[in-house]
């Protein structure tokens, strides 16, 4: 039993030493709520900040909407004189004119039998409508013989209205305490105090405090407005890529239609050279014949003595024979051309097909072949 008991003090003393560690350099909000006054005030470990106090219009009664109203609007004024930062840790001091208190005396008790018997104690002091309240007591006196023990009792209806405001201004309510002034509370929460007996505020799960002061708090909608953002700036990109990725398809195709046009007149230009070389060659051959045609003509006309004439030349210049056609003026004249044109060394034969009168002159055609 001994070292069980050890073991709780000593993890006690751990849990005191991680809370004033963890809450060492933050900022504390303490809230003191009377029937018709509020004071405000803001603390660190080693000093306070700043305090203010106001005087409500409404008196407080248990079902007073418009006191509560009233008590959340000069709140807000004042945490927006003070501009006090979200989810600051705060704790609520009643007080004892707004709760229901008595004073209890025990026999020396062990912390576990002392908490069952002001349990106890409250089903007495608030017959049949214990669950409808909360409490919190502290140790007023204690000596060898008796223990006198303060018990509050608070409506859980206005426990729960004090956790909503405390929500709606963006607080993380720690404790709602009675019995105690702002430095003592300043000083058992910088110590690592939990309050956890002081309280009126109902113990929680580890972290459902935390969530629903979350859920409460403006980070879900600067997340959704985050995320929002987020999402609108990818899509944003997206669509810039898109479009970037579409002009460089476009682009793509249209390099890609120069290039079929280019290649399509790449073997245009290609049809064209192989054409006009082959007119070249056929110009070439057809100079070459219309040379060699040229320069049998000449010779032919040179042979030719005076008194002679041709009237028609044709012939073939790949099987180079060749037909005269003419007239002479006798028939002397016919038999010099004929024999001018055996004695011409580029003519391999000369024939006299046939002659004529015809009037005045003599028609002749001969047929020579040249080498």
């Amino acid at each position: 039993m001994e070292h069980h008991i050890k073991t709780r003090r000593l993890l006690r003393r751990l849990r005191c030493h991680w809370q004033q560690k963890g809450r060492k350099g933050k900022q504390l909000v303490l809230l003191k709520i009377g029937k018709s006054s509020i004071q405000s005030s803001c603390w660190q470990s080693d000093c306070c900040l700043w305090q203010k106090e106001q005087v409500l219009d409404n008196s407080w009664q248990e079902e007073s909407a418009a006191w509560w109203q009233e008590l959340e609007e000069v709140l807000q004024e004042m945490f927006v004189w003070a501009r006090v930062p979200e989810m600051v840790d705060t704790i609520v001091i009643l007080e004892e004119d707004l709760v229901v208190n008595e004073q209890l005396e025990f026999p020396p008790l062990k912390d576990t039998e002392l908490a069952q018997a002001v349990a106890w104690e409250k089903e007495q002091l608030i017959p049949g409508q214990a669950d409808a309240y909360n409490t919190a007591y502290a140790i007023a006196a204690m000596d060898s013989a008796q223990v006198m023990v303060q018990l509050w009792a608070w409506p859980r209806t206005q426990v729960n209205l004090l956790g909503n405001l405390a929500l709606r201004l963006h607080l993380c309510l720690r404790a709602i305490v009675v019995g105690m002034n702002k430095e003592q509370v300043q000083g058992a929460w910088y110590k690592g105090d939990s309050f956890k007996n002081w309280s009126l505020q109902e113990e929680h799960p580890w972290g459902v405090q935390q969530v629903e002061q979350l859920l409460h708090s403006h980070y879900p909608r600067r997340f959704f407005f985050g995320c929002l953002a987020l999402s609108v700036g990818l899509y944003v990109v997206t669509q810039g890529a898109c479009l970037v990725a579409r002009k460089s398809l476009e682009q793509g195709e249209q390099e890609l239609a120069s290039y079929g046009v280019w290649q399509e007149r790449m073997s245009q230009s290609q049809r064209l050279e192989q054409a006009l070389a082959s007119y070249r060659q056929l110009d070439k051959k057809v100079r070459e014949q219309t040379t060699q045609v040229s320069g049998s003509v000449t010779r032919l006309g040179q042979s030719i003595s005076v008194g002679c004439w041709l009237e028609l030349l044709k012939g073939d210049a790949k099987s180079k024979e060749w037909q005269l056609e003419g007239g002479c003026r006798q028939p002397e004249l016919l038999n010099k051309l004929v024999n001018n044109l055996q004695q011409d060394p580029k003519l391999v034969q000369v024939r006299l097909q046939g002659s004529q009168q015809q009037g005045d002159k003599l028609a002749f055609s001969l047929l020579v072949k040249e080498k």
